[in-house]
């Protein structure tokens, strides 16, 4: 059995399970993982039955069953309010596009969160939509944050569970989706830097959407919408297609939807990218969301303090207890384009992302398997610019 102790004290098993570790410390989690070799094996296993038998829904098994029940239980929600999708963007447009607006509606987003976010909602402005931003600033989004911009004509809330550039949480996202169900606007929550991460209190959220190909460790091009049940009636099928009426298998014209969340999808699923998600779902179930988000915690801790010895400047205050696996820096001096690449050459795997002025910040995201040797091998590798190096020596010793 796969656990977090014995991925982190045996090499030649984490390097199994794991093929990336064997060449580079992997730092990249929040953009875009590398597949695990069970999910490798399942992807290139569906592809050769499918290259000798036909692309036929038989080959994949259980697949589909075992992502909505994983998602489920990963949420707290039930298997039937999940439907999949290709994209956290795609995800998104489906509930933008599948309610009903007014204008002179509201709907209510962070200043500065990933476009994704953004974009699906601007996109209601042709409706007379209007969508008021909040400045956050470093500190966790809370209520209080909120309340100011919410009246009687918002409708919906769309946030992100984790800030994709500093990793600052939502300050008490279940309390919010209690607050704002109580006063009838909806919460949509963009979780993809949080599912597989760390907990997410799905049953007080109105609407989650997430990709696999992050903390899921799964395939780009097949995600998760959780839509809660009791807004089948007033979401309506954006896109909708054979597959999202009731007895899809008859091939029928049908005027029934379907009585689950699958009235959401429309046509043929991306079965690689299905087949990938089930087995990275079954690897995470495996390990376990605790041990994962207390492995995170103590990886980004040992992260943080090596950064900060280093006089390396850290985005936020991510020595929070509940703060995302995502510590986003800048070295004085540098560009982190350059940056990255210098620690490429090391064998070292970050992104670069901007922030709001356009300056290039270097992120860091470890995920379980990653080693505390992964996290000194990036510190080693900064400790060669002359500004961080005398300090980053004298923290060894």
């Amino acid at each position: 059995m796969l656990t977090v102790e014995s991925v982190l004290a045996d090499d030649a098993l984490r390097h199994r399970a794991f093929p990336v570790t064997r060449e580079l410390a992997y730092l990249a989690h929040a953009a875009v993982a590398p597949l695990p070799a069970v999910t490798v094996d399942a992807i290139t296993g569906l592809a050769q039955r499918a290259g000798s038998r036909g692309q036929f829904e038989y080959l994949l098994g259980d697949a589909e069953l075992q992502v909505r029940g994983q998602t489920a239980a990963m949420l707290a929600v039930s298997a039937d309010e999940v439907a999949l999708v290709p994209s956290t963007s795609a995800g998104l447009s489906m509930v933008a596009a599948g309610l009903e607006w007014r204008q002179g509606d509201n709907v209510v987003v962070e200043a500065g969160d990933f476009p994704s976010n953004t974009y699906a909602w601007r996109s209601l402005r042709r409706l007379g939509v209007q969508v008021r931003e909040v400045e956050v600033g470093p500190v966790p989004l809370s209520r209080m944050h909120l309340r100011p911009h919410v009246d009687e004509r918002t409708r919906l809330v769309a946030l992100s569970s984790t800030h994709y550039l500093s990793g600052r949480p939502v300050d008490d996202l279940c309390g919010i989706g209690r607050w704002l169900r109580g006063i009838g606007i909806l919460l949509c929550v963009d979780a993809i830097q949080t599912l597989g991460a760390q907990p997410l209190c799905g049953r007080h959220i109105d609407f989650t959407v997430a990709d696999g190909h992050k903390w899921l460790l799964a395939p780009k091009g097949m995600g998760v919408l959780s839509v809660r049940r009791e807004l089948f009636p007033i979401l309506r099928p954006a896109v909708p297609g054979w597959r999202s009426v009731e007895d899809h298998r008859t091939l029928r014209v049908q005027e029934t939807l379907a009585s689950t969340a699958r009235r959401y999808e429309s046509g043929s699923l991306n079965e690689m990218g299905l087949v990938g998600l089930a087995a990275s779902l079954g690897l995470l179930a495996q390990v376990g969301q605790h041990y994962v988000t207390e492995r995170l915690r103590a990886a980004r801790l040992r992260l943080v303090d090596g950064l900060r010895a280093l006089d390396i400047p850290v985005l936020g205050t991510p020595e929070l207890r509940d703060w995302g696996a995502i510590v986003s820096f800048h070295i004085p001096g540098t560009h982190g384009g350059e940056v990255a690449r210098e620690l490429q050459r090391a064998g070292v795997v970050v992104s670069v992302r901007h922030d709001a002025s356009g300056a290039e910040l270097i992120r860091a995201a470890p995920h379980f398997y990653t080693t505390d040797d992964d996290i000194d091998r990036l510190l080693d590798a900064l400790s060669g610019h002359s500004k961080c190096k005398s300090r980053h020596e004298g923290t060894k010793q």
